[in-house]
């Protein structure tokens, strides 16, 4: 018994090291004070979660009222595809054309089963919600275009046929280029950096050294850059994964040779010609990780580029 209890204490204390004290650290900001973060560095490098401050604003009621008809597109994909489908509703030219829903699947490889079973196969037992899939899967069949947006790992693109071929029969299928990614270098920029890391602490070295090129800049500066933005933008742009153009080409080349319409992104970030790629927006940064996730201010720069460059065209393009 005597034994017991200690154990009940020892789990206690545990519990209270793992859990209770880096809470106690966080709300009492005590790691941006380690770090040694001001306010701007720190909002600007950890923008907060899924940046609702970009708020949607209202659609126009006037198709509610005149009962026109918009167009029904449906987005299938996962963390990547809902950052897409919520650039979408950052538009209220886009919304008042089109009425865009999003089912979230993990892999593409779980889709075509998870539409033949009615559930979603890819989720963790305890994430499964079989009445909300079904709901998305009724999404599915009323829709007039399915949009997939993945970001593919190189054992899904070999998934890629036998999936399309499925939903295609469903309904009309479009294919959407994967974002950007691009590597976190250590020393990207030593042309215009003044501060070496030996000036930081140890957790500001572990930070800093993960950081994308433009952390690094404000972590250094603590401002945006303003001569330097063209030397951040063309270092960038050799940051980029090969293997992401690799994946594009891939598709682009699956959706010619299977008749299947495809809308690149790509040169929405990145100019080829002059070699660099955007980083900002809204004195803002554009690109979340280094996985192709965008923030709040990325997916607002995405709406805009979509709308500029015709997306109304593509979907609206007959067979």
């Amino acid at each position: 018994m005597k034994l017991k209890r200690i154990k009940v204490i020892y789990l206690l204390l545990i519990l209270i090291i793992f859990f209770f004290i880096p809470c106690y650290v966080i709300l009492n900001e005590g790691i941006e004070k380690r770090l040694n973060l001001t306010s701007f560095q720190s909002s600007f490098i950890n923008p907060p979660f899924q940046q609702k401050n970009i708020k949607l604003e209202k659609i126009s009621s006037e198709f509610q009222k005149k009962k026109l008809y918009k167009k029904k597109i449906v987005i299938i994909g996962n963390s990547h595809g809902e950052d897409f489908f919520e650039s979408l509703l950052l538009s209220n030219y886009l919304n008042l054309k089109y009425d865009f829903k999003f089912i979230h699947i993990i892999r593409i490889s779980c889709l075509k089963e998870s539409i033949i079973k009615k559930n979603n196969l890819c989720e963790r037992t305890f994430n499964i919600n079989k009445a909300k899939f079904k709901d998305s899967l009724k999404e599915l069949y009323n829709a007039d275009i399915l949009l997939i947006k993945f970001r593919l790992n190189p054992n899904e693109l070999n998934d890629l046929h036998n999936v399309i071929s499925f939903i295609k029969k469903i309904k009309k299928t479009y294919i959407i280029s994967t974002n950007p990614e691009f590597l976190i270098s250590k020393n990207s920029f030593d042309k215009i950096k003044k501060n070496g890391l030996g000036n930081y602490s140890y957790l500001k070295k572990k930070l800093y050294v993960k950081s994308q090129i433009i952390d690094q800049f404000v972590i250094d500066y603590n401002q945006l850059p303003t001569n330097s933005e063209k030397i951040l933008e063309e270092e960038f742009f050799k940051l980029k994964k090969t293997h992401i153009y690799e994946e594009n080409l891939f598709l682009f080349n699956y959706s010619r040779d299977n008749n299947i319409k495809f809308f690149d992104l790509s040169d929405f970030f990145c100019d080829s010609i002059i070699k660099r790629c955007r980083i900002l927006f809204q004195n803002n940064k554009i690109h979340k990780d280094d996985v192709g996730h965008l923030t709040s201010y990325g997916k607002k720069f995405l709406s805009n580029k979509l709308e500029e460059n015709n997306f109304t065209g593509f979907l609206d393009q007959k067979n």
